[in-house]
């Protein structure tokens, strides 16, 4: 059994990270893919919380299973325990975009993201064996299934 309560780093927990409304598909992650949250949590999640203060996290990994459910692209980060969507706390979203675009968090993609009502962030680090070498540090915006680069 996996202790949920395991923390990833000083403010990220495991049971932040496997978070699911779809609490019939056991979104459990490997040995590898825990150490490759950890890994994302130290270097790009607490640097983000410094930057924008508390978040909410709306979803970081996800089983094959549930990223297909949800309809996640199939070679998602969030895949690898290398991505997460969060909600700032104390900033407006805009605000948080701005602020990260431009800062020294090494992320792949950030992405502001809509969906009718609801609004997240997306920040998303290295997948672990791809192409990519160094973070692209890619700028989009997602809104009702269409993504826009921005840079």
């Amino acid at each position: 059994m996996i202790d949920l309560s395991l923390k990833l780093s000083e403010h990220f927990t495991l049971e932040e990270g496997t978070i699911t409304e779809h609490r019939n598909i056991p979104n459990i992650p490997s040995d590898d893919i825990l150490e490759a949250m950890k890994k994302f949590a130290h270097e790009i999640l607490e640097h983000t919380r410094e930057l924008i203060g508390p978040m909410r996290v709306n979803s970081f990994y996800r089983c094959i299973e549930l990223n297909k459910i949800i309809g996640g692209s199939i070679d998602s980060a969030h895949t690898y325990g290398v991505a997460c969507d969060f909600m700032p706390l104390s900033i407006r979203i805009d605000t948080a975009f701005n602020i990260l675009s431009k800062s020294s968090v090494d992320y792949d993609q950030l992405i502001d993201e809509h969906a009718g009502q609801r609004y997240w962030l997306h920040i998303g680090g290295l997948r672990p064996d791809h192409v990519e070498k160094y973070p692209r540090k890619q700028l989009w915006v997602y809104v009702n299934g269409n993504y826009s680069r921005i840079n």
